[in-house]
C-alpha cells in the first residue's frame, strides 16, 4: 500500500447504518481492505459514520494509477461535506459540492463543454412531436420538498423527464443527492455521458453511476443532435459497458422512439435499466486488474 493511501486513513472507526439494525462499528482498514473493485463500487453509497465524533462520512478513492492498489486498499473514509471540523481523528473541514465543482473548472460551476451538450439536448428534444418543451437550469421540487436544478427539464407527452450531464466523475454524495430527490413515480431521471468519450467509464465515479444500472447508460453528442433534428425523433445513444480482453469496452447503439422512451422509464415506477450485473462487476474487476501495471 502506498503511503498516500494510509496517511489519508486517519478516521479508523466507522459505524455502518443499517434501515433496521442497529449501527455496526468497524475498523476502518480491514473493512476496506477485504473490497474488491465490486465491492467497493456497491459500499460507497451506504450509509456510515465516524466512529470518533459520529459525523457523516463517505467512502473517497485514490486513482488506481497513482496508487498501484486495486479495489478497497486504495480507499478512505472522509467526512461528508461541511462536517468534521471537530473530530478529534481529522480536525478537517471539508468543502461543499459546488467548492469542488468550482475548482475542477476554474471558478465555474461547469466546463464549456458541458454546457454545450446541455444547451444542444435541450435546444434538440423539442425537434421531437412527443415533448411539448424543454429548458435548462430549471427549478424542480420533489412532493416531500427537495428542490433540484436538472440540467435539462423536458415536459412531453408523457410527463416531465430530468436529464443531468455527468461529463465528469460525479462525487458519491451527488449520486445519493439526485438517488434522494428524484423517483420514477412523479419525475424520471437520467444520468447521460458525452457520447464521444466514453473512456470515462473506466473511472471511479462513472462505476459509482454504472454498477446499479447494469452497466449501461445513455450518451448525448453532436451525432445525436444532428439525428435528432434531422429525423423530429429524439435519439441518443445506448452504451453498454463490457468486458473483453481484460479491458472494459463500450458497446455503443443508436435508440430512439418507443424503446428510448422505454429507457427513460415512462412506462414503469422503476429504473428501465436493466442488465447482468454480476457480468459487470466482473467486469470492473477485470479493469482494475488491468490498470495495475499503468
Amino acid at each position: 500500500m502506498k503511503s498516500t493511501t494510509a496517511s489519508a486513513r486517519s478516521i479508523r472507526l466507522v459505524q455502518e447504518l443499517g434501515p433496521s439494525e442497529m449501527p455496526k462499528l468497524w475498523t476502518a482498514a480491514p473493512l476496506l481492505d477485504a473490497m474488491d473493485a465490486e465491492d467497493l463500487a456497491l459500499a460507497r453509497p451506504r450509509s456510515y459514520t465516524c466512529g470518533h465524533c459520529g459525523a457523516p462520512v463517505r467512502i473517497r478513492v485514490r486513482s488506481v494509477a497513482s496508487c498501484q492498489d486495486t479495489g478497497g486498499r486504495r480507499a478512505h473514509f472522509a467526512h461528508a461535506f461541511g462536517t468534521g471540523a471537530d473530530c478529534p481523528a481529522t480536525g478537517e473541514r471539508c468543502s461543499t459540492v459546488d467548492v469542488v465543482q468550482a475548482k475542477r473548472y476554474n471558478g465555474k460551476q461547469e466546463g464549456e463543454r458541458h454546457f454545450h451538450l446541455k444547451i444542444s439536448l435541450a435546444d434538440s428534444i423539442v425537434s421531437d412531436p412527443s415533448f411539448q418543451s424543454a429548458g435548462s437550469e430549471i427549478s424542480v421540487r420533489s412532493p416531500d420538498g427537495r428542490s433540484r436544478r436538472p440540467d435539462v427539464l423536458a415536459i412531453s407527452t408523457f410527463g416531465p423527464l430530468a436529464f443531468d450531464l455527468q461529463l465528469s466523475p460525479p462525487l458519491i454524495d451527488t449520486i445519493m443527492g439526485r438517488d434522494r430527490t428524484y423517483d420514477p413515480s412523479w419525475m424520471p431521471h437520467t444520468w447521460i455521458i458525452d457520447g464521444r468519450n466514453t473512456n470515462l467509464l473506466n473511472l471511479q465515479g462513472f462505476q459509482d453511476l454504472l454498477a446499479p444500472q447494469g452497466g449501461k447508460i445513455l450518451a448525448w453528442d453532436e451525432d445525436c443532435a444532428a439525428l435528432t433534428r434531422s429525423t423530429g425523433n429524439l435519439t441518443m445513444k445506448f452504451i453498454t459497458a463490457t468486458d473483453a480482453g481484460n479491458q472494459i469496452t463500450a458497446k455503443v447503439e443508436f435508440v430512439t422512439g418507443s424503446t428510448l422512451k422505454t429507457l427513460l422509464g415512462h412506462h414503469a415506477k422503476t429504473p428501465a435499466f436493466a442488465g447482468d450485473l454480476p457480468a459487470f462487476r466482473r467486469s470492473l474487476t477485470a479493469i482494475h486488474a488491468s490498470l495495475r501495471t499503468c
